[in-house]
């Protein structure tokens, strides 16, 4: 975060890394490689990426980890970090860490919301206190004069996300199906897997998703709607997805304006 603060304030400092600690379980590689690539492409190519395995007691014997053991641990993390940076399909298994490749409605989300929420009205545990209330959700949404632009902007974008976002899950179920685990709270991974198995995901088009209320997509009054129906269910914060797969920046900006002007000030 602090690297990200000073890359927005700066044009020519370089960014080093003074170090990142490799073993476990200081930093996954995987998370590493994400963290410094997308650091080193909003700087423009200002990072130097720095790496060490922890020389204190007070880190290590703070983390659990065996002295003796950092050196491989350094090593073997380091090469993962550019297997990530230099593929774009990344697999590896290792002797510290092993990684495959990765390949609703309101009403819905009321009855969600009070669930949750009357949890936390029973939960006595202290950790109660501090679990934010707020009720967030998101939607896919893309503002245009009229709704045919809408549409014909957002229909690749708002199919895709859904579907791409519906296996990613599912696959979960398949996952934990092979290690003979039961699902328990994932259960519901299990309905999105067979929907992808038995090839009703591919019918998802954006015409039902619109139907469904599951995206706001047309005119800023569409926006309004949808936005109405949410507060109804008990938003308190909706999060707006303005391009979920490959919409133009031209077009990104334009939802955003439109919002600004037209639709949040309905709930100021």
């Amino acid at each position: 975060m602090l690297y990200g603060a000073i890359a927005a304030r700066t044009e020519n400092l370089r960014l080093g890394y003074g170090v990142r600690l490799m073993p476990a379980p200081y930093n996954h590689p995987v998370r590493t490689a994400e963290s410094v690539a997308v650091l080193d492409l909003i700087s423009n190519g200002r990072v130097d990426f720095g790496t060490g395995r922890s020389s204190t007691r007070l880190e290590l014997e703070g983390f659990g980890i065996d002295p003796h053991a950092t050196r491989a641990m350094w090593l073997e993390a380091v090469g993962h970090v550019v297997g990530c940076w230099a593929n774009d399909e990344y697999e590896f298994t290792g002797d510290t860490w092993s990684m495959p490749k990765r390949r609703v409605l309101p009403e819905e989300i009321k009855r969600k919301f009070d669930i949750y929420r009357e949890a936390q009205r029973r939960c006595t545990d202290p950790i109660g206190k501090f679990i934010n209330s707020t009720a967030t959700t998101f939607t896919m949404m893309n503002m245009a004069p009229t709704r045919a632009e809408a549409e014909d902007v957002a229909r690749r974008s708002f199919e895709w996300y859904p579907k791409a976002g519906a296996r990613i899950i599912g696959s979960l179920a398949e996952w934990m199906a092979e290690r003979d685990q039961e699902l328990g709270n994932y259960s519901y991974a299990q309905g999105m897997h067979d929907h992808d198995k038995d090839g009703s995901l591919d019918l998802l088009t954006l015409d039902i998703a619109q139907m469904m209320g599951a995206c706001a997509c047309g005119t800023p009054d569409d926006a309004i709607e949808i936005c109405r129906r949410c507060e109804a269910a008990g938003v308190d914060l909706l999060l707006c997805l303005v391009n979920p797969y490959d919409i133009a920046h031209e077009k990104v900006m334009q939802t955003i304006e439109l919002v600004g002007k037209h639709v949040i000030p309905h709930f100021a």
